[in-house]
């Protein structure tokens, strides 16, 4: 009946359904499309005639297809050409015609990684087919010279398969095959040959050398192999239902992968094989000798499954209703090529090539980096250096070349006698330059642009456009999606999925929802960056993760090789295993195997670290602590869970050995959770914290209900960790039974948000905790009222404060994952926070590693390594999650709400006009003292123009956890907090460590007031031989202005007490100083500084800044000695 049905429509002469009738028929009654597409070949198959290729199953394939010997590529190389494919538009009309503009690396001087941005209302011509009804499935390749849009497929990536499509809904996949691939010729160089390198018959362009036969030898190989692995998906699908149904189309991307081949616009580089077949046998086993190209295939295929074809396609269908003239040309071209800038057209007629040189004085030869590993390549070169070519074999070196090349393909198949200057073919030459002349004419304004000037069109001012975020509208149970981009499309879930899971429908028309149902959307454009969040984080990761790949290790020697080597630290650091996450995301984003092996070479280094006992050493020989096992577990098992379907199963299984043998040590020793061996949590809590989501997540990965057990166990007794009246969770530091003098515990919000929060959220999600999961939510509030507007984290009062820098921990992993969690219809806030921290991480990045504050680019610092695997790590891990996209929203510090007092850390936070402030009096310490501010201390201030004027450091700078710390070799050095200082015999005295502040708070009319009585200690909460003499801090937020007022009793006259204030300012912000006032420029205001005195600026740098590298800012150390009346006074405002 099905072959009946397929007799009925298709035409006596045409192979298609028809239009009209298709557009209105059942979606079964469609042909179903499958392209299997191979890498640089050529045609040499034994189908098309070539006596060497071993091809049996692409030869069987032919004898029931048309072969077609007129199909070329639009350019020689496969970027461009793909954006042919999946435009049915000129590469050199759209401008991408450029090679690889995407990727960071192989680029020219000055050009960055950009996107083409596809004209309005031009979209991926799969989104036609998905609108038409069909299930669109793209296995693995998508280098289009824009990230593939959301909205193109239903599936893309290594598991993409029309497989999944649902029953009875027609579909379109594509398979990459890419064991033909140019890199393969050396990849493979070593394996066995399906050929007799003597039995290759050489193109005349190539000398008879046996390295040249050899890698020709291979080029073949990979064909053979190719040929098996086609027929692996053809009788895939032969074994089903579907085949009675499918039309099947086998192609290359350009031509062949050799030198002289690839990248050429000649013969040899852009005339592809290319076979259909249809299901009825229509045409089988003859051959199209007319003219075709990639442009055209687009349209082809609309036009076999009966949707209209677009008008701004330049293709026109070969077949189908819709089938179009015959071609009387076909045209090509060639730009720039990895570092290399050429420019080259031709036009083709059934006989004649023409080819236009544009910059005739060099050669077609260019030393591209890709292939010059190739043994053949460096044949060549040698044998050209050493004058032993023939002329033939000399032309592809060449230079100058002639400004035009005319070939007579028939009596000259591979291009060699250039009769451009033959009086016999002026005509033909004639004839064919207009030709040319009126295709640049009529499809060409972006060729005629520079590569600058097209990133200019496509991304003004280098800044990529984003899409709208699309608006729901619901209405009488319809929901109607819109997007205020032109040219945009809408990808929607509702309640989390599409079809299935990690599925988005493409936006057609209104739909029906229930009354509960919760609609997900996002807007793409080609060329635009999407309208989600996770698009920020996506992009952000990857060039983080590239960069990464650029540190790591080639040694010989196994104690190097794999690693991370860290350029600020110059070592490798032992936690650089938590790469294996992004790495793997990176692998399934890409379908890139170099990330594939970049992890295996990781995580092999990583044997290193591991102990017998399954736990992996922070350090090689600088620490001997282990307890980071726990969060190395995390990374391991995220990457197995998610990706680790992309492993061979000898690597998979060995990654699931190493897990199992963690979570063993994880469970064996209670010591994970007290540096001092004395029980659980008697320490440092991130790490109990922690191990509830590893030893969970292990357990029910290997049906070990002694690990879920244990787990459940350790959050039990968590729950009693939450402060009692602002859910702060606490433990980080040694002293957790008895609350300090001012009823604090120890709490660090860097290590609350960055570790323990997340994985408990993960755990709490997994082992349906509820009760936990509401505690973790308070909590989550309260430490979300930390968030600076910029998206900054002021853990400017924490215990642990030594490692934190200004967007987040120096050591910890990013708070993004745990914080998706929770619905973002119910809590937009925490994605509003993620996308604020994003986008300071990307301020704090400089040529793809995240540096360790924001002003160590600035101050000469070299990257830590750590903070980019650590926090690539954290983004991995958010991007794992369900896609959301929540209104955007105000933080709690957005608002202007006066003062809130946090009574179980003693801290108050200020929000006033542009002004926000934290004042601290928190005095619980960590293990060593003087690692953050107390004694009423203004920690942290900070302007809506100005961004950051004050933020605490450490009060005496010290490496306390020198494996985890980056050196601060500066000749000067000085703590970054305000306070009142006095030095006495080199000991500085200060209100930061005092323990016996007291600080009130009340409001005078508009302004507010703070009054801190304190006293000057050291560290150690000494006093100086002064005494215990008091000193009176007061600060006044009122009509937009800061006033500090600082006098000490009479005790202290005389001695050398003064008001220092470390300014923040990068060094490359102007600076006035004139008597008592100090300006600083800031980009679009001035911070002013007026005092009673004389304002001076104590030592720094050559650079008129002291680096703190805790948080990572710069600051101009401001001293104000106390006036006539004993009192120091300073008022800071921002000026336009």
């Amino acid at each position: 009946m099905q072959n009946n049905l397929l007799l009925t429509i298709y035409g006596i002469t045409l192979p298609l359904f028809s239009g009209n009738q298709v557009l209105h028929a059942d979606n079964d009654q469609r042909p179903n499309i499958l392209c299997i597409v191979c890498e640089d070949i050529s045609p040499y198959l034994g189908c098309y005639g070539d006596p060497v290729a071993v091809t049996p199953n692409l030869d069987n394939f032919s004898k029931e297809a048309i072969r077609y010997t007129g199909m070329y590529s639009t350019m020689g190389v496969s970027a461009p050409s793909r954006a042919a494919l999946i435009t049915g538009m000129y590469p050199t009309s759209i401008g991408a015609n450029n090679m690889r503009t995407t990727q960071k690396k192989s680029k020219p001087e000055g050009i960055a990684p950009y996107e083409v941005v596809l004209p309005e209302g031009v979209k991926c011509f799969t989104e036609y087919l998905r609108e038409a009804g069909y299930y669109c499935t793209n296995n693995a390749k998508t280098d289009y010279q824009f990230a593939s849009p959301l909205t193109a497929w239903d599936e893309q990536g290594v598991t993409a398969h029309w497989k999944n499509a649902p029953e009875k809904m027609p579909f379109f996949s594509i398979f990459n095959l890419n064991v033909t691939h140019e890199f393969q010729i050396m990849e493979r160089s070593g394996l066995p040959l399906s050929v007799n390198p003597n039995d290759i018959t050489l193109p005349p362009y190539y000398p008879d050398d046996p390295v040249i036969r050899h890698d020709m030898a291979v080029m073949y190989s990979n064909i053979t192999e190719m040929d098996k692995q086609f027929q692996v998906l053809l009788d895939e699908l032969e074994n089903t239902d579907k085949w009675d149904n499918t039309i099947v189309i086998f192609y290359s991307d350009n031509g062949g992968p050799l030198p002289r081949q690839k990248r050429e616009i000649y013969e040899s580089g852009t005339l592809v094989p290319f076979m259909i077949r249809f299901p009825d046998r229509y045409n089988a086993g003859t051959t199209d000798t007319d003219l075709h190209m990639f442009i055209d295939i687009p349209a082809t295929i609309l036009s076999l499954a009966g949707v209209p074809v677009p008008d701004h396609m330049h293709g026109s269908p070969f077949l189908g209703k819709q089938k179009g003239e015959k071609r009387k040309y076909v045209f090509g071209a060639r730009d720039r090529l990895d570092t290399f800038y050429d420019k080259q057209g031709c036009v083709r007629d059934a006989r004649f090539r023409y080819i236009r040189n544009y910059m005739p004085s060099q050669s077609d030869y260019l030393p591209i980096i890709s292939r010059s590993p190739m043994p053949l390549m460096r044949r060549l070169e040698e044998l050209h250096a050493a004058g032993k070519l023939n002329p033939d074999q000399e032309k592809w070196f060449q230079s100058p070349r002639p400004e035009a090349e005319l070939y007579d393909l028939s009596a000259d198949p591979h291009e060699l006698n250039n009769l451009a200057n033959n009086p016999r073919y002026t005509a033909k030459i004639r004839e064919l330059s207009l030709a040319f002349d009126q295709w640049v004419t009529d499809y060409n304004e972006h060729w005629k642009l520079t590569e600058k000037e097209l990133i200019n069109r496509f991304w003004p001012g280098g800044v990529q456009p984003v899409v709208d975020q699309p608006v729901v509208s619901v209405k009488n149970g319809t929901a109607t999606l819109t997007c205020s981009t032109p040219g945009a499309s809408i990808a929607y879930q509702i309640n989390g999925k599409g079809i299935h899971e990690d599925h988005w429908h493409l936006y057609t028309k209104p739909f029906p929802v229930k009354k509960n149902d919760k609609i997900t959307t996002i807007g793409t454009r080609a060329g635009y960056k999407n309208s989600s969040l996770q698009a920020e984080a996506d992009e952000l990761l990857m060039e983080w993760v590239e960069t990464l790949l650029s540190y790591q290790v080639v040694h010989a020697d196994t104690s190097l090789n794999g690693g991370l080597m860290c350029p600020a630290c110059a070592r490798i650091h032992g936690r650089c295993g938590d790469a294996v996450l992004p790495l793997m995301y990176a692998a399934e984003k890409t379908s890139n195997a170099k990330y594939i092996q970049a992890a295996k070479r990781l995580m092999k280094w990583m044997e290193n670290m591991r102990q017998p006992d399954g736990s992996w050493m922070n350090d090689v020989n600088v620490s001997d602590w282990n307890g980071t096992t726990v969060f190395a577990a995390i990374a391991l098992y995220e990457a197995l869970h998610h990706y680790g379907y992309l492993l061979d199963d000898s690597t998979r299984n060995v990654w699931n050995q190493q897990l199992l043998s963690a979570g063993e040590f994880i469970l064996q020793n209670d010591f994970i959770y007290s540096r001092r061996r004395e029980g659980m949590r008697n320490m440092n809590v991130n790490y109990s914290a922690s191990a509830t989501y590893a030893l969970y997540a292990i357990g029910k990965k290997f049906n070990r209900n002694d690990f879920v057990r244990k787990a459940n166990q350790i959050a039990s007794d968590l729950k009693g960790y939450f402060t009692e009246k602002d859910f702060f969770l606490f433990g980080e530091g040694p002293e957790i039974w008895e609350k300090t003098r001012n009823g604090c515990f120890p709490v660090d919000l860097g290590y609350n948000v960055e570790e323990s929060l997340p994985n408990m959220m993960h755990y709490a999600e997994m082992a349906g905790d509820h009760e936990l999961k509401e505690l973790l939510l308070k909590s989550m509030d309260t430490h979300l009222a930390f968030m600076l507007p910029d998206g900054a984290w002021d853990n400017s009062w924490g215990t642990r404060s030594f490692k934190w820098t200004y967007w987040g921990g120096r050591t910890s992993d990013g708070f993004m994952g745990g914080y998706a969690i929770p619905d973002a219809g119910e809590h937009p806030e925490y994605y509003e926070a993620i996308r604020r921290n994003i986008s300071l991480l990307k301020e704090a990045t400089h040529n793809g590693l995240l540096y360790g504050g924001m002003h160590y680019k600035t101050a000469g610092m070299k990257p830590c390594i750590h903070h980019t695997f650590g926090h690539a790590k954290a983004l991995a891990s958010f991007l794992s999650l369900p896609v959301a996209t929540p209104p955007r929203v105000l933080l709690p510090r957005d608002k202007e709400y006066g003062v809130k007092y946090f009574k179980d850390i003693n801290t108050w936070l200020v929000s006033e006009d542009d002004w926000r402030a934290t004042i601290t009096g928190f005095d619980a310490e960590y293990k060593v003292k003087g690692t953050h501010p107390m004694g009423g201390a203004l920690s942290m201030l900070w302007h809506k123009k100005t961004g950051p004027v004050f933020a605490a450091t450490m009060n005496k700078f010290s490496m306390i956890e020198a494996p985890n710390m980056q050196s601060y070799l500066q000749e000067n050095k000085m703590p970054g907090t305000p306070r009142v200082e006095l030095l006495e015999n080199g000991v500085m005295y200060s209100n930061l460590d005092d323990l016996h502040a007291e600080i009130n708070d009340h409001q005078k009319g508009d302004a507010h007031i703070f009054s801190i009585s304190t006293h000057l200690v050291n560290s150690e909460q000494a006093y100086s031989s002064f005494g215990n003499s008091v000193v009176e801090i007061t600060y006044t937020f009122y009509a937009g202005n800061i006033l500090i007022r600082c006098k000490g009793d009479k005790s202290l006259a005389g001695k050398g007490i003064k008001l220092v204030l470390p300014v923040i300012s990068d060094p490359e912000e102007k600076v006035q100083r004139t008597g008592n006032e100090l300006s600083i420029k800031k980009q679009n205001c001035s911070l002013i500084l007026k005092s009673n005195s004389i304002l001076q600026i104590a030592p720094t740098d050559p650079n008129g800044r002291i680096f703190n590298p805790v948080p990572g800012f710069s600051f101009i150390p401001v001293v104000i000695e106390p006036g006539p009346d004993g009192e120091m006074e300073v008022t800071i405002t921002v000026e336009k």
